[in-house]
């Protein structure tokens, strides 16, 4: 469950290969290191925002295996994220926008989900 101030939305358009993801104000931990996180160990409570869009689709594709009920249509994309985290101590953001040249989005089906699109 989300924090009353929190929200996530997700949109995507296979078509035009365009996405977005973006997140504002979610809980989470800041346990400091890895060792720490995977034991469990102590946190401070701090919230997250970000925004990851994918766009420029450059290649598509499909995958399809009827026989073992799965089916793909994807778009390689670029992608591009900022971000930022906030602790009682502590506020950090990105420096600007992330972008990456290779990145995908897609449909997937499988099991029940996969009839009519074979």
């Amino acid at each position: 469950m989300l924090p009353p101030n929190a929200a996530i939305s997700t949109q995507a358009n296979l078509g035009l290969g365009t996405a977005t993801y973006t997140a504002t104000s979610v809980a989470l931990g800041d346990y400091t290191n890895i060792p720490n996180a995977l034991s469990n160990g102590p946190f401070t409570p701090a919230t997250a925002t970000w925004n990851v869009s994918w766009s420029g689709p450059q290649k598509r594709g499909k995958a399809r295996d009827p026989g073992g009920r799965f089916v793909l249509d994807f778009a390689q994309t670029g992608a591009s994220m900022s971000w930022s985290a906030t602790t009682p101590t502590t506020n950090l953001r990105s420096t600007g926008v992330t972008s990456v040249n290779f990145a995908e989005i897609g449909h997937e089906g499988n099991g029940v989900f996969v009839a009519g699109r074979a």
